[in-house]
Protein backbone atom coordinates (compact mmCIF):
# COMPACT_ATOMS: atom_id res chain seq x y z
CA UNK A 1 0.00 0.00 0.00
CA UNK A 2 2.67 2.22 1.15
CA UNK A 3 4.58 2.07 -2.50
CA UNK A 4 1.29 2.35 -4.78
CA UNK A 5 0.87 5.76 -2.01
CA UNK A 6 4.15 7.36 -2.39
CA UNK A 7 4.11 6.48 -5.98
CA UNK A 8 1.17 8.69 -7.30
CA UNK A 9 2.44 11.79 -4.81
CA UNK A 10 4.81 13.59 -6.12
CA UNK A 11 6.83 16.60 -4.02
CA UNK A 12 4.52 19.43 -5.66
CA UNK A 13 1.29 17.37 -4.15
CA UNK A 14 2.83 16.98 -0.95
CA UNK A 15 4.63 20.72 -0.81
CA UNK A 16 0.60 21.94 -1.34
CA UNK A 17 -0.41 19.92 0.94
CA UNK A 18 2.06 21.33 3.80
CA UNK A 19 1.04 25.06 2.77
CA UNK A 20 -2.32 24.09 3.26
CA UNK A 21 -2.26 21.53 6.40
CA UNK A 22 -0.22 23.91 8.80
CA UNK A 23 -2.84 26.51 8.51
CA UNK A 24 -5.61 24.31 9.65
CA UNK A 25 -3.64 23.09 12.22
CA UNK A 26 -2.17 26.21 13.94
CA UNK A 27 -5.56 28.03 13.62
CA UNK A 28 -7.49 25.59 15.81
CA UNK A 29 -4.16 25.49 18.30
CA UNK A 30 -4.37 29.51 19.00
CA UNK A 31 -7.79 28.91 19.46
CA UNK A 32 -7.20 26.21 22.29
CA UNK A 33 -4.71 28.49 23.15
CA UNK A 34 -6.26 31.08 24.48
CA UNK A 35 -9.56 29.77 25.94
CA UNK A 36 -7.93 30.46 29.60
CA UNK A 37 -7.67 33.31 29.08
CA UNK A 38 -10.86 34.25 27.04
CA UNK A 39 -12.55 31.87 30.47
CA UNK A 40 -11.08 33.77 32.72
CA UNK A 41 -12.04 36.65 30.99
CA UNK A 42 -15.61 36.70 30.21
CA UNK A 43 -18.73 34.64 32.13
CA UNK A 44 -19.95 31.07 31.02
CA UNK A 45 -23.13 32.78 29.93
CA UNK A 46 -21.46 34.79 27.20
CA UNK A 47 -19.72 31.58 25.77
CA UNK A 48 -23.18 30.09 25.59
CA UNK A 49 -24.35 33.13 23.29
CA UNK A 50 -21.42 32.63 21.33
CA UNK A 51 -21.92 29.05 20.64
CA UNK A 52 -25.47 29.80 19.45
CA UNK A 53 -24.67 33.12 17.65
CA UNK A 54 -21.36 30.61 15.96
CA UNK A 55 -23.94 28.04 14.92
CA UNK A 56 -26.61 30.30 13.61
CA UNK A 57 -23.81 31.67 11.62
CA UNK A 58 -22.79 28.78 10.04
CA UNK A 59 -25.87 27.77 9.14
CA UNK A 60 -26.54 31.03 7.19
CA UNK A 61 -23.36 30.96 5.74
CA UNK A 62 -24.13 28.31 3.47
CA UNK A 63 -27.31 30.88 2.75
CA UNK A 64 -25.22 33.10 1.81
CA UNK A 65 -23.57 31.57 -1.05
CA UNK A 66 -25.37 28.78 -2.28
CA UNK A 67 -21.92 26.37 -2.50
CA UNK A 68 -21.64 28.31 -5.24
CA UNK A 69 -18.10 28.30 -4.22
CA UNK A 70 -17.40 25.15 -4.72
CA UNK A 71 -17.71 26.56 -9.07
CA UNK A 72 -14.96 29.26 -8.06
CA UNK A 73 -12.51 26.54 -8.22
CA UNK A 74 -14.15 24.15 -10.93
CA UNK A 75 -14.75 27.20 -13.65
CA UNK A 76 -12.62 26.45 -17.32
CA UNK A 77 -11.26 30.32 -17.11
CA UNK A 78 -9.75 32.89 -14.67
CA UNK A 79 -12.39 35.19 -16.08
CA UNK A 80 -15.27 33.02 -15.32
CA UNK A 81 -14.38 32.04 -11.71
CA UNK A 82 -13.90 35.64 -10.88
CA UNK A 83 -17.61 36.52 -12.39
CA UNK A 84 -19.05 33.69 -10.19
CA UNK A 85 -16.80 35.42 -6.76
CA UNK A 86 -18.70 38.38 -8.15
CA UNK A 87 -22.09 36.74 -8.23
CA UNK A 88 -21.85 35.41 -4.95
CA UNK A 89 -21.03 38.73 -3.38
CA UNK A 90 -23.13 40.35 -5.21
CA UNK A 91 -25.98 37.62 -4.07
CA UNK A 92 -24.79 38.08 -0.39
CA UNK A 93 -24.80 41.91 -0.31
CA UNK A 94 -28.62 41.34 -1.35
CA UNK A 95 -29.52 38.74 1.11
CA UNK A 96 -27.56 40.55 4.09
CA UNK A 97 -29.89 44.04 3.95
CA UNK A 98 -32.97 41.87 3.90
CA UNK A 99 -32.30 39.54 6.68
CA UNK A 100 -31.29 42.56 8.73
CA UNK A 101 -34.63 44.02 7.45
CA UNK A 102 -36.67 40.60 8.42
CA UNK A 103 -34.42 40.90 11.93
CA UNK A 104 -35.78 44.12 12.27
CA UNK A 105 -39.15 43.26 12.06
CA UNK A 106 -39.33 40.00 13.84
CA UNK A 107 -36.46 40.86 16.91
CA UNK A 108 -39.22 39.75 19.65
CA UNK A 109 -39.90 36.90 18.09
CA UNK A 110 -36.45 35.41 17.82
CA UNK A 111 -36.01 36.71 21.16
CA UNK A 112 -38.67 35.04 22.93
CA UNK A 113 -37.73 31.72 20.51
CA UNK A 114 -33.97 31.80 22.10
CA UNK A 115 -34.50 33.09 25.38
CA UNK A 116 -31.78 35.68 24.67
CA UNK A 117 -31.67 38.46 27.46
CA UNK A 118 -32.33 42.00 26.86
CA UNK A 119 -28.39 43.20 26.97
CA UNK A 120 -28.07 40.81 23.89
CA UNK A 121 -30.41 42.08 21.34
CA UNK A 122 -27.94 43.78 19.63
CA UNK A 123 -25.83 40.52 18.99
CA UNK A 124 -29.11 38.97 16.61
CA UNK A 125 -27.98 41.47 14.04
CA UNK A 126 -24.51 40.89 14.14
CA UNK A 127 -25.38 36.84 13.06
CA UNK A 128 -26.14 37.99 9.26
CA UNK A 129 -23.17 40.46 9.35
CA UNK A 130 -20.63 37.86 10.34
CA UNK A 131 -21.93 35.51 8.16
CA UNK A 132 -21.48 37.76 5.37
CA UNK A 133 -17.70 38.52 6.21
CA UNK A 134 -17.46 34.15 6.98
CA UNK A 135 -19.02 34.40 3.06
CA UNK A 136 -16.08 36.70 1.41
CA UNK A 137 -13.39 34.33 3.38
CA UNK A 138 -14.40 31.35 2.32
CA UNK A 139 -15.27 32.94 -1.91
CA UNK A 140 -12.04 34.01 -1.56
CA UNK A 141 -10.63 31.15 0.07
CA UNK A 142 -11.30 29.35 -2.73
CA UNK A 143 -9.83 31.91 -5.04
CA UNK A 144 -6.60 31.42 -3.54
CA UNK A 145 -6.62 27.79 -3.94
CA UNK A 146 -7.99 28.25 -7.80
CA UNK A 147 -4.69 30.23 -8.32
CA UNK A 148 -2.34 27.48 -6.00
CA UNK A 149 -1.84 30.08 -3.99
CA UNK A 150 -1.49 27.20 -1.12
CA UNK A 151 0.56 29.37 1.40
CA UNK A 152 -1.53 32.55 1.52
CA UNK A 153 -4.40 30.57 2.37
CA UNK A 154 -2.47 29.19 5.68
CA UNK A 155 -1.22 32.74 6.81
CA UNK A 156 -5.18 33.42 6.10
CA UNK A 157 -6.27 31.16 8.71
CA UNK A 158 -3.44 31.96 11.08
CA UNK A 159 -4.13 35.41 10.89
CA UNK A 160 -7.59 35.62 11.24
CA UNK A 161 -7.52 33.14 14.41
CA UNK A 162 -4.55 35.28 16.29
CA UNK A 163 -6.50 38.74 15.35
CA UNK A 164 -9.84 37.06 16.41
CA UNK A 165 -8.36 36.14 19.99
CA UNK A 166 -6.47 39.29 20.36
CA UNK A 167 -9.19 41.17 20.03
CA UNK A 168 -11.29 39.26 22.09
CA UNK A 169 -9.16 39.63 24.66
CA UNK A 170 -9.20 43.38 23.97
CA UNK A 171 -12.27 44.88 23.12
CA UNK A 172 -13.40 43.50 26.73
CA UNK A 173 -12.66 46.61 28.43
CA UNK A 174 -14.43 48.98 25.91
CA UNK A 175 -17.22 46.96 24.74
CA UNK A 176 -17.62 44.15 27.15
CA UNK A 177 -19.09 40.88 26.65
CA UNK A 178 -20.08 42.06 23.16
CA UNK A 179 -16.33 42.09 22.43
CA UNK A 180 -16.23 38.25 22.53
CA UNK A 181 -18.36 38.77 19.29
CA UNK A 182 -16.69 41.94 17.63
CA UNK A 183 -13.27 40.15 17.97
CA UNK A 184 -14.89 37.17 15.55
CA UNK A 185 -15.90 39.81 13.14
CA UNK A 186 -12.61 41.38 13.25
CA UNK A 187 -10.77 38.50 12.23
CA UNK A 188 -12.48 37.85 9.21
CA UNK A 189 -12.19 40.98 8.04
CA UNK A 190 -8.44 41.13 7.96
CA UNK A 191 -8.36 37.45 6.41
CA UNK A 192 -10.30 38.86 3.74
CA UNK A 193 -8.52 42.08 3.37
CA UNK A 194 -5.53 40.17 3.27
CA UNK A 195 -6.63 37.74 0.55
CA UNK A 196 -8.22 41.09 -1.46
CA UNK A 197 -4.49 42.35 -1.24
CA UNK A 198 -3.04 38.40 -2.23
CA UNK A 199 -5.62 38.63 -5.16
CA UNK A 200 -5.72 42.27 -6.35
CA UNK A 201 -4.27 41.93 -9.51
CA UNK A 202 -6.89 39.35 -10.38
CA UNK A 203 -9.91 40.53 -8.77
CA UNK A 204 -9.35 44.37 -9.96
CA UNK A 205 -8.40 43.32 -14.20
CA UNK A 206 -12.11 41.96 -14.96
CA UNK A 207 -14.69 45.25 -15.26
CA UNK A 208 -17.67 44.90 -13.54
CA UNK A 209 -20.31 43.44 -15.57
CA UNK A 210 -24.47 43.71 -16.02
CA UNK A 211 -26.10 42.38 -13.29
CA UNK A 212 -28.01 39.76 -16.00
CA UNK A 213 -24.57 38.42 -16.66
CA UNK A 214 -23.75 37.17 -12.88
CA UNK A 215 -27.67 35.96 -13.05
CA UNK A 216 -26.52 34.10 -16.24
CA UNK A 217 -23.50 32.36 -14.89
CA UNK A 218 -25.25 31.76 -11.63
CA UNK A 219 -28.35 29.75 -13.76
CA UNK A 220 -25.57 27.94 -15.75
CA UNK A 221 -24.41 26.38 -12.27
CA UNK A 222 -28.08 25.70 -11.12
CA UNK A 223 -26.87 22.13 -10.26
CA UNK A 224 -24.98 23.41 -7.34
CA UNK A 225 -27.91 24.58 -5.24
CA UNK A 226 -30.11 22.37 -6.64
CA UNK A 227 -28.31 19.31 -5.29
CA UNK A 228 -25.75 20.33 -2.88
CA UNK A 229 -27.05 23.18 -1.37
CA UNK A 230 -30.43 21.55 0.45
CA UNK A 231 -28.27 18.75 2.10
CA UNK A 232 -25.36 20.33 3.23
CA UNK A 233 -27.72 23.34 4.72
CA UNK A 234 -29.36 20.21 6.48
CA UNK A 235 -26.00 19.04 7.66
CA UNK A 236 -24.72 22.31 9.27
CA UNK A 237 -28.34 22.70 10.70
CA UNK A 238 -27.88 19.59 12.50
CA UNK A 239 -25.19 20.99 14.32
CA UNK A 240 -26.76 23.48 15.80
CA UNK A 241 -29.79 21.37 17.49
CA UNK A 242 -27.71 20.58 20.63
CA UNK A 243 -27.09 23.97 21.31
CA UNK A 244 -30.24 25.46 21.00
CA UNK A 245 -32.07 22.99 23.08
CA UNK A 246 -29.40 24.07 25.64
CA UNK A 247 -30.54 27.18 25.96
CA UNK A 248 -33.90 26.92 25.35
CA UNK A 249 -34.16 24.31 28.29
CA UNK A 250 -31.44 24.84 30.84
CA UNK A 251 -29.60 28.68 29.53
CA UNK A 252 -26.89 29.94 28.78
CA UNK A 253 -24.96 28.93 31.37
CA UNK A 254 -25.28 25.73 30.65
CA UNK A 255 -24.63 26.17 27.41
CA UNK A 256 -21.51 27.94 27.96
CA UNK A 257 -20.09 25.03 29.61
CA UNK A 258 -21.22 22.85 26.63
CA UNK A 259 -19.27 25.23 24.46
CA UNK A 260 -16.12 24.64 26.22
CA UNK A 261 -16.30 20.46 26.45
CA UNK A 262 -17.30 20.27 22.71
CA UNK A 263 -14.10 23.25 22.10
CA UNK A 264 -11.77 20.05 23.72
CA UNK A 265 -13.32 17.59 22.16
CA UNK A 266 -14.34 18.64 18.84
CA UNK A 267 -11.22 20.72 17.70
CA UNK A 268 -8.89 18.14 18.51
CA UNK A 269 -10.98 15.26 16.52
CA UNK A 270 -11.04 17.70 13.84
CA UNK A 271 -7.49 17.88 13.73
CA UNK A 272 -7.04 14.06 13.58
CA UNK A 273 -10.21 13.32 11.14
CA UNK A 274 -8.62 15.98 8.21
CA UNK A 275 -4.88 14.45 8.24
CA UNK A 276 -7.00 10.89 7.46
CA UNK A 277 -9.93 12.05 5.27
CA UNK A 278 -7.08 13.02 2.50
CA UNK A 279 -5.56 10.07 2.44
CA UNK A 280 -9.14 8.43 1.99
CA UNK A 281 -10.24 10.30 -0.64
CA UNK A 282 -6.85 9.78 -2.48
CA UNK A 283 -6.61 6.03 -1.63
CA UNK A 284 -10.19 4.82 -3.29
CA UNK A 285 -10.24 7.59 -6.30
CA UNK A 286 -6.53 6.02 -7.19
CA UNK A 287 -7.82 2.45 -7.26
CA UNK A 288 -11.36 3.49 -9.08
CA UNK A 289 -9.08 5.63 -11.83
CA UNK A 290 -6.87 2.22 -11.81
CA UNK A 291 -9.95 -0.11 -11.63
CA UNK A 292 -8.83 -1.68 -9.08
CA UNK A 293 -9.93 -2.84 -5.24
CA UNK A 294 -8.75 -1.28 -2.17
CA UNK A 295 -9.79 -3.94 0.26
CA UNK A 296 -6.30 -4.14 2.25
CA UNK A 297 -6.35 -0.10 2.17
CA UNK A 298 -9.49 -0.24 3.78
CA UNK A 299 -8.30 -2.07 6.56
CA UNK A 300 -5.47 -0.38 6.98
CA UNK A 301 -7.26 2.96 6.68
CA UNK A 302 -9.55 1.40 9.27
CA UNK A 303 -7.22 0.20 11.66
CA UNK A 304 -5.79 3.74 11.50
CA UNK A 305 -8.98 5.35 12.72
CA UNK A 306 -9.62 2.86 15.38
CA UNK A 307 -6.59 3.49 16.66
CA UNK A 308 -6.56 7.20 16.35
CA UNK A 309 -10.13 6.73 17.93
CA UNK A 310 -9.10 4.99 21.11
CA UNK A 311 -5.74 7.08 21.77
CA UNK A 312 -7.76 9.88 21.74
CA UNK A 313 -10.83 8.47 23.93
CA UNK A 314 -8.05 7.68 26.67
CA UNK A 315 -6.20 10.62 26.51
CA UNK A 316 -9.56 12.55 27.09
CA UNK A 317 -10.68 10.28 29.84
CA UNK A 318 -7.17 10.06 31.87
CA UNK A 319 -6.36 14.08 31.36
CA UNK A 320 -9.39 15.95 30.91
CA UNK A 321 -10.34 16.48 34.41
CA UNK A 322 -6.85 17.47 35.35
CA UNK A 323 -5.97 19.80 32.50
CA UNK A 324 -9.86 21.37 33.08
CA UNK A 325 -8.58 21.81 36.47
CA UNK A 326 -5.25 23.09 35.70
CA UNK A 327 -6.40 25.76 33.13
CA UNK A 328 -9.45 26.46 34.34
CA UNK A 329 -11.37 27.99 37.10
CA UNK A 330 -14.30 25.69 39.74
CA UNK A 331 -17.02 27.54 37.62
CA UNK A 332 -16.42 25.25 34.79
CA UNK A 333 -16.46 21.37 36.66
CA UNK A 334 -19.53 21.20 34.19
CA UNK A 335 -17.84 21.18 31.22
CA UNK A 336 -15.86 18.20 32.96
CA UNK A 337 -19.16 16.06 33.18
CA UNK A 338 -20.26 16.87 29.57
CA UNK A 339 -16.94 16.25 28.27
CA UNK A 340 -16.92 12.48 29.44
CA UNK A 341 -20.53 11.79 28.09
CA UNK A 342 -19.95 13.35 24.79
CA UNK A 343 -16.36 11.61 24.27
CA UNK A 344 -18.58 8.39 23.43
CA UNK A 345 -19.98 9.90 20.30
CA UNK A 346 -16.70 11.93 19.09
CA UNK A 347 -14.79 8.89 19.19
CA UNK A 348 -17.27 7.28 16.47
CA UNK A 349 -17.24 10.36 14.32
CA UNK A 350 -13.99 10.76 14.43
CA UNK A 351 -13.58 6.53 13.43
CA UNK A 352 -16.49 6.42 11.20
CA UNK A 353 -16.23 10.29 9.23
CA UNK A 354 -12.81 10.22 7.92
CA UNK A 355 -14.15 6.58 6.03
CA UNK A 356 -16.95 8.52 4.33
CA UNK A 357 -14.28 9.87 1.85
CA UNK A 358 -15.10 6.55 0.39
CA UNK A 359 -18.41 7.40 -0.37
CA UNK A 360 -17.08 10.60 -2.67
CA UNK A 361 -14.22 8.53 -3.78
CA UNK A 362 -16.85 6.00 -5.52
CA UNK A 363 -18.92 9.20 -6.46
CA UNK A 364 -22.06 8.48 -4.43
CA UNK A 365 -23.20 12.23 -4.58
CA UNK A 366 -26.24 11.24 -4.21
CA UNK A 367 -26.13 8.80 -1.43
CA UNK A 368 -24.07 11.11 0.58
CA UNK A 369 -27.08 13.56 0.36
CA UNK A 370 -29.69 11.13 1.39
CA UNK A 371 -27.83 10.09 4.43
CA UNK A 372 -27.62 14.04 5.30
CA UNK A 373 -31.36 13.71 5.53
CA UNK A 374 -31.28 10.57 7.02
CA UNK A 375 -28.98 12.45 9.63
CA UNK A 376 -31.44 15.74 9.88
CA UNK A 377 -34.36 13.64 10.60
CA UNK A 378 -32.71 11.12 13.53
CA UNK A 379 -31.55 13.63 15.55
CA UNK A 380 -34.76 15.85 15.03
CA UNK A 381 -35.70 13.31 17.59
CA UNK A 382 -34.35 15.78 19.65
CA UNK A 383 -36.98 18.20 19.59
CA UNK A 384 -39.60 15.62 20.64
CA UNK A 385 -37.87 13.78 23.78
CA UNK A 386 -38.57 15.92 27.07
CA UNK A 387 -35.30 16.03 28.62
CA UNK A 388 -35.62 17.25 32.44
CA UNK A 389 -31.30 17.63 33.18
CA UNK A 390 -28.80 18.92 31.04
CA UNK A 391 -27.42 14.81 31.19
CA UNK A 392 -30.39 13.29 30.16
CA UNK A 393 -30.20 15.38 26.96
CA UNK A 394 -26.71 14.27 26.29
CA UNK A 395 -27.04 11.34 26.55
CA UNK A 396 -29.81 11.15 24.18
CA UNK A 397 -27.71 12.99 21.67
CA UNK A 398 -25.23 11.03 22.26
CA UNK A 399 -27.55 7.68 21.63
CA UNK A 400 -29.06 9.22 18.73
CA UNK A 401 -25.28 10.20 16.82
CA UNK A 402 -23.71 6.86 17.43
CA UNK A 403 -26.90 5.15 16.35
CA UNK A 404 -26.40 7.29 12.74
CA UNK A 405 -22.60 6.64 12.55
CA UNK A 406 -23.53 3.07 12.60
CA UNK A 407 -26.02 3.24 9.76
CA UNK A 408 -23.49 5.21 8.03
CA UNK A 409 -20.63 2.79 8.63
CA UNK A 410 -22.38 0.57 7.58
CA UNK A 411 -23.30 1.79 4.55
CA UNK A 412 -20.02 2.82 3.77
CA UNK A 413 -18.83 -1.26 4.16
CA UNK A 414 -22.07 -2.36 2.09
CA UNK A 415 -20.99 0.56 -1.02
CA UNK A 416 -17.49 -0.63 -0.18
CA UNK A 417 -17.77 -4.41 -0.84
CA UNK A 418 -20.18 -3.71 -3.70
CA UNK A 419 -17.42 -2.09 -5.58
CA UNK A 420 -15.45 -4.87 -5.03
CA UNK A 421 -17.82 -7.53 -6.30
CA UNK A 422 -18.39 -5.13 -9.70
CA UNK A 423 -14.07 -5.65 -9.65
CA UNK A 424 -14.30 -9.60 -9.23
CA UNK A 425 -16.87 -9.63 -12.02
CA UNK A 426 -14.38 -7.57 -14.59
CA UNK A 427 -11.57 -9.37 -13.51
CA UNK A 428 -13.25 -12.77 -13.80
Amino acid sequence: MITRFTKHWNLKIITNLIFMSYGTIIGPLIVMAVQPILKNTYEPSVFGMLELYTRLTSVLLVAFTLKYEISIVNENSERRAIKMLHSIFIFGSILLIILETIIFFTQNAIIDYFIIPIEYTFIIYLIPLSAFFLMLTKILFYALIRGNMFNQTSIAKIGRRGLEAFSQISLKKTFNNYGLFLGEIVGNIASSVFMIFMLRKKLFKHKIEKLSNYLALMRENKNIPIYVFPSDLLNVAVNSFLIILFVRNFGFESAGFLELSLKILIIPAALLTTSIRPIVLQTVSRACEEKKQFYSELIVLSTLSIVVGIFFSLSIFLWIENLLNYFFSDEWNNSIVYSKILIYPTVIQLIISPLGQILVGLKCYKLDAILKIIKFSIFSLMFFIVSETEIELLVIYSALTIVFYIIYGLVIFYKSREYHRSILLKNA
